[in-house]
């Protein structure tokens, strides 16, 4: 069931927008580090 998911969602190109969505939001600076956030 989740393989056939994660292939449909591969052929929509869903992860591509997902992973250009978390680009922009890095270059602007609207992220923290994954060590301050686990070092709280």
């Amino acid at each position: 069931m989740w393989d056939r998911q994660i292939e449909a969602d591969l052929e929509s190109g869903k992860p591509d927008q997902i992973i250009a969505k978390a680009k922009v939001d890095i270059s602007a600076g609207r992220v923290k580090s994954l060590d301050e956030i686990l070092n709280k």
